[in-house]
C-alpha cells in the first residue's frame, strides 16, 4: 500500500502551516466538553484504530477519547485497538479482521 501511495502522482503535496493549525484546532475542539451537545445518546459508537497509529498519541489517550464519549452520555460505546497496525487499518495486513469486526458491529446494531 505504501509503494502504491508513493507511486501516485497526486502524492507529495506539502501540508501548510495553516493546514496544521486548522487540524490541531479541530482536534482540540473535538474533545472539548464545552463544544459538545448530546443529541442522540442511543447512537452506537465503534472506536477503532491501529495500536501503533501515531495519531492516537497513546493507548491511554485512545481510551480517554472513548471514555469522553461515555462521559458525554453516549450509552453504547465500544472500542478496539488492532495490534501491529498503524493508521491504514482498512488496508494493512490483518484488514480482513477489521472488515469482519466492522461488519459484525453493523449487523449487530442493524438488528436492534
Amino acid at each position: 500500500m505504501v509503494a502504491a501511495y508513493d507511486a501516485d502522482e497526486r502524492d507529495g503535496f506539502v501540508f501548510t502551516l495553516n493546514g496544521f493549525i486548522t487540524l490541531f484546532s479541530l482536534m482540540k475542539r473535538a474533545y472539548s466538553p464545552k463544544d459538545w451537545q448530546l443529541r442522540n445518546p442511543s447512537a452506537p459508537i465503534f472506536f477503532i484504530a491501529g495500536a501503533d497509529d501515531p495519531c492516537i498519541i497513546s493507548h491511554k489517550k485512545f481510551n480517554e477519547a472513548v471514555d469522553f464519549m461515555r462521559a458525554r452520555g453516549y450509552q453504547d460505546v465500544v472500542s478496539k485497538l488492532y495490534p501491529k497496525m498503524r493508521h491504514e487499518i482498512l488496508n494493512e495486513h490483518g484488514k480482513l479482521e477489521v472488515w469482519s469486526d466492522i461488519l459484525g458491529w453493523i449487523e449487530a446494531h442493524s438488528a436492534q
